[in-house]
């Protein structure tokens, strides 16, 4: 699980999650999703924008396609995201190159306070 503070306007890269399921709950702000898929020449086309406020929620996996989240108001804002499982490896989308790259990824752990 991880809670994500946003800047205003900030912005995901297109990417998956390593067949991993993802809930997204908004906490604060407001959001949006594209979903994109590749078409026949492997160019990737939006295929569903959806506008998110506080309170609502989204899901996502690998066979839907790929995502990016927008932060699309004008104030920092907040999202908590659940991962069935840790994401160790993702693709995300190079927009220079035009096509995916896979990324390694790690997580912080929490430090044990001293008694």
């Amino acid at each position: 699980m991880l809670l994500i503070c946003w800047d205003k306007k900030q912005v995901t890269e297109i990417h998956d999650h390593g067949g991993e399921e993802c809930w997204v709950y908004f906490v604060e702000g407001a959001f949006r999703e594209n979903i994109y898929q590749k078409n026949e020449i492997e160019e990737l086309k939006v295929v569903k924008t959806t506008e998110f406020t506080s309170g609502g929620v989204s899901y996502m996996k690998d066979f839907m396609g790929f995502h990016d989240l927008e932060n699309v108001s004008n104030q920092k804002s907040i999202s908590l995201h659940l991962y069935a499982k840790p994401i160790r490896k993702c693709n995300v989308y190079d927009t220079k190159k035009s096509h995916f790259v896979s990324k390694e990824l790690s997580y912080d752990k929490k430090h044990e306070l001293l008694k």
